[in-house]
């Protein structure tokens, strides 16, 4: 006997809200505090209406969560602020460029010829108005301490994101005169971010799996430290070819002359005591390897003070480096004795010698008076 074909199942109503733009509410609350503070624009407003005998209207900001725009034609200017570590763009169409341009040499374009490129003429008489601008906003602080930013250059390329992260490009519609267009802000959202530092904390994240969920990959270089050698007379650049001893890190055994213990460093910085993660040693006989053998505890207390003067010359230390781990926080916090890690390289390959973390020179061990040290192949100038 067959059973009866079962009942179809309706189809799924469509959500009505699928098609709707997402917005992060971090960002919805930015665009509310850009709103509120769009009064402390005005005096730049005046400044420009003062230079270009012009009126400007300034429509609502409209904040985009990505790069938007940024091969849109016009005039590009690219800003650093070398305080902050960061740098900004700001993007004009090219009808409000003209409009200014025009406005200030008293020209009158035809109609046709608003939507042309801008000129390199115009590009320098725009980086004049700029200038001009951050001046006048240099002369009161802002969110973010004094407004000390640099204009580098205007001109038709694109304002490069490279290295700022995300992005969050601010679009105000402005109409100079006749005519209208959009002015485009591209900031790092790291730096729009802070703007938000005086609103109630975010309930802190208490589970220790969603902790590791969120952090647990982020990666953090490891550096394997040898030892440091103090070139003569204090050079910061010893001379090709000198051959210096390599003082081990202190209070470190060294029953092995062959094979030393090395310190994993986190961080920069000559002092390897300073970021001591672990003590290791290269295990395989080619030192290929590296092999874990106890943690460094970190001490709670600050170390104390010396109450002696510095000396006016300290020696110049320069940190000597296997190699480099890209390690994830995960395994930093499972490291443990007996874990093995590859480095890449064999026990004659040549050794990185840096100052501060920046490579200073390159260099091979050699065996000096039943210890080791390092002869300088190559300096980086």
């Amino acid at each position: 006997m067959s059973t009866p074909p079962a009942d179809p199942q309706p189809e799924p109503e469509p959500d009505p809200l699928s098609t709707l733009p997402r917005l992060a509410r971090r960002h919805a609350r930015l665009a509310h505090r850009l709103r509120r503070g769009e009064a402390a624009l005005r005096p730049l407003l005046d400044e420009l209406e003062a230079m270009i005998g012009a009126s400007i209207a300034l429509n609502d900001v409209d904040l985009i969560p990505r790069a938007s725009g940024l091969r849109r034609p016009g005039a590009i200017a690219r800003c650093s602020w070398p305080r902050l570590g960061t740098r900004i763009g700001l993007g004009i169409e090219p009808s409000l460029a003209h409009a200014i341009v025009d406005r200030l040499l008293g020209f009158d374009r035809k109609e046709a010829e608003h939507k042309l490129q801008v000129s390199p003429i115009e590009w320098g008489i725009l980086g004049f108005v700029v200038a001009r601008l951050l001046d006048r906003l240099a002369e009161g602080p802002g969110p973010f301490g004094p407004w000390d930013l640099y204009l580098d250059r205007v001109g038709p390329e694109p304002f490069p994101p490279d290295g700022l992260g995300p992005i969050v490009t601010l679009a105000w519609p402005l109409r100079v005169g006749p005519a209208h267009g959009v002015i485009r802000l591209w900031v790092p959202e790291m730096l729009l971010g802070l703007a938000l530092v005086d609103e109630p904390p975010a309930p802190p994240i208490t589970d220790p799996a969603a902790v590791a969920r969120r952090f647990a990959g982020l990666r953090v270089p490891v550096r394997i430290v040898a030892g440091t050698i103090t070139p003569a007379d204090g050079l910061a650049h010893p001379p090709e070819g000198e051959v210096l001893p390599l003082s081990p890190p202190e209070g470190l055994p060294d029953d092995e002359p062959d094979a030393p213990p090395v310190l994993l460093v986190l961080g920069e910085g000559n002092d390897p005591h300073a970021r001591a993660l672990a003590l290791g040693r290269r295990s395989d006989p080619d030192g290929s390897s590296l092999t874990i053998l106890s943690l460094i505890p970190r001490s709670p207390e600050a170390p104390a003070m010396s109450d002696a003067p510095a000396s006016a010359n300290p020696p110049v230390s320069l940190a000597v480096e296997l190699g480099r781990l890209d390690l994830s926080l995960a395994q930093l916090a499972d490291l443990r004795p007996g874990d093995v890690f590859d480095l890449g390289r064999s026990a004659d390959d040549p050794v990185l010698i840096t100052s501060g973390g920046d490579p200073v020179a390159r260099g091979t061990l050699v065996q000096l008076d039943g210890g080791l040290g390092v002869r300088i192949t190559r300096l980086f100038v």
